[in-house]
């Protein structure tokens, strides 16, 4: 938000689809976050994101900020039942994956919304962060009760990852 308001027209974000300035990754991200409200998510709300380095992680990022909800960095090379074991205790709300990893997210319930942030395909069976951002306008979100947060999970060499809550 800062950036954009500083330098709206600066580069901020390169990945394989081309470049997004500040003023855009502002923009997408609010209409990310009121298309996540719409459907019920807020500062309660945890939303894991299984994906790799591109603009639909760095937008869920910001948009889970915007809400004010916890963003749960989830490691990609989790086994299903370690995933699921760490999306229960951690009381996710919310799942964003990149395509590549659907089997991972198979002892998850389904109860437990999805959204895509990559797919190499057209038909998908979760809505994509894409379509939820071109279907949401993208002005100001007003500002949470509470300040979004990153969790980052331990190693898990003792058992199963767990979120770090100084993190939060």
């Amino acid at each position: 938000r800062i950036a954009a308001r500083r330098d709206p027209d600066g580069l901020g974000l390169v990945d394989e689809l081309g470049e997004l300035t500040f003023r855009e990754l502002d923009r997408r991200s609010n209409a990310l976050a009121r298309a996540w409200q719409e459907r019920g998510l807020d500062d309660t709300s945890t939303i894991a994101l299984l994906c790799r380095d591109h603009r639909g992680l760095v937008e869920a990022m910001f948009a889970a900020g915007k809400l004010g909800a916890k963003a749960l960095l989830m490691n990609t090379g989790f086994a299903k039942p370690q995933f699921a074991a760490v999306a229960e205790r951690e009381g996710v709300s919310a799942l964003v994956y990149d395509i590549e990893f659907t089997d991972i997210l198979g002892d998850v319930p389904d109860s437990i919304p999805r959204y895509l942030a990559w797919v190499d395909e057209a038909e998908n069976e979760h809505p994509t962060v894409e379509e939820l951002m071109a279907a949401t306008p993208g002005d100001d979100v007003t500002r949470p009760k509470s300040i979004g947060s990153l969790i980052l999970l331990t190693s898990g060499t003792t058992g199963t990852p767990k979120g770090d809550r100084k993190s939060t």
